[in-house]
């Protein structure tokens, strides 16, 4: 069954899935992790700074010395603010709408339409990130992110029973979720290597993964409900 989904013509869309996998799940669970710490850090600049705007980039910033040097006075220490729990949860609120949403007009539009539509969104919503001026623009964003990422990677699922036999769908799908888990770590790690002094460097490449995941799905094929036992 593994060697299988990498011969023709099943090779085609073993590929497609897996690269989509990697580009959506290392973003999504990159950001997603260290939305928290951007929250921390918005609400210690607007303590410090009331009324003052400032990208995500500028408060990044604000934890690194005017040498370019890392402040490391107090690391481990800092205390979280309470908007950091609030903003948090709202987060996980976001993704209801879309989930209830999507079910309702699948059948109409197509799996692949939500699929196309969830990445470029996420990957508009990622690169907007550069352009906030204060939290609450933050977080806007960030549910906007959550809901459409969170859901593509479930309709990607979705379409990968479709797009694979029934004796082969278990090894499609954790093949791709093999690829997802080793973007997640690769990201995290660079994300936290360059959150502090290349912060536009991460928007570019988590907003140009999930571009570049929605462009391959316009290659995956349309599901026609087809029998593929």
């Amino acid at each position: 069954q593994t060697k299988e989904i990498f011969k023709p013509p099943h090779l085609k869309n073993t590929v497609l899935t897996c690269l989509i996998q990697f580009g959506l799940t290392s973003s999504y669970y990159t950001l997603m992790m260290w939305f928290p710490e951007l929250f921390n850090r918005f609400e210690t600049f607007e303590t410090h700074q009331p009324g003052m705007d400032a990208s995500v980039c500028q408060v990044s910033s604000v934890y690194i010395e005017q040498d370019g040097a890392l402040n490391t006075a107090d690391l481990c220490g800092s205390a979280v603010g309470g908007t950091v729990y609030t903003h948090t949860l709202w987060i996980g609120v976001a993704c209801i709408p879309m989930s209830l949403l999507m079910p309702l007009c699948v059948h109409r539009v197509g799996a692949k339409f939500f699929l196309v539509m969830c990445l470029f969104v996420s990957g508009v919503a990622s690169a907007a990130l550069y352009f906030v001026k204060n939290s609450l623009q933050n977080l806007v964003l960030s549910c906007v992110f959550e809901a459409f990422s969170s859901l593509g990677i479930s309709v990607l699922l979705c379409i990968m029973v479709d797009l694979f036999p029934t004796n082969m769908r278990v090894m499609a799908a954790a093949a791709s979720a093999t690829f997802g888990r080793l973007g997640s770590l690769i990201a995290n790690i660079i994300f936290g290597l360059l959150i502090d002094s290349h912060c536009i460097l991460l928007i570019i490449i988590f907003s140009s993964l999930l571009i570049v995941s929605g462009l391959l799905s316009l290659a995956l094929p349309n599901g026609d409900g087809k029998d593929l036992d």
